[in-house]
């Protein structure tokens, strides 16, 4: 990872609290209408700036299970069809981006 998306990651954090209404950065003085999304929304909108607007780097994901954010390119876990359970293709409930602490407890193998 480079060392302008480790220094970028807190910020997209702090971004992605403020669009929960959880907090707002310091210094700033902001009235009554705050965003309030929930964190799949506010995830939206990091996903926006991602791959359609190219603003921030493809490396920050949330997690399915606990929806906190990490970044993929130092942790976590993204789990495809491309793996398999029982000798069939992962099923969709366990397909998609995990931080280290919630992927899945299964025995899963890769073809």
């Amino acid at each position: 990872m480079s060392d302008t998306n480790r220094e970028l990651f807190p910020l997209v954090e702090e971004f992605y609290e403020f669009l929960q209404k959880k907090s707002i950065p310091e210094g700033f003085v902001m009235g009554r209408n705050l965003p309030r999304l929930t964190p799949k929304q506010a995830f939206k909108v990091i996903y926006i700036l991602q791959e359609f607007l190219h603003i921030l780097p493809d490396c920050f994901e949330q997690c399915q299970e606990c929806l906190c954010l990490f970044d993929s390119d130092r942790e976590g876990f993204y789990l495809s069809d491309e793996y398999e359970l029982d000798g069939k293709p992962l099923p969709k409930k366990y397909q998609g981006h995990y931080c280290e602490s919630c992927v899945p407890n299964i025995e899963f193998t890769t073809p």
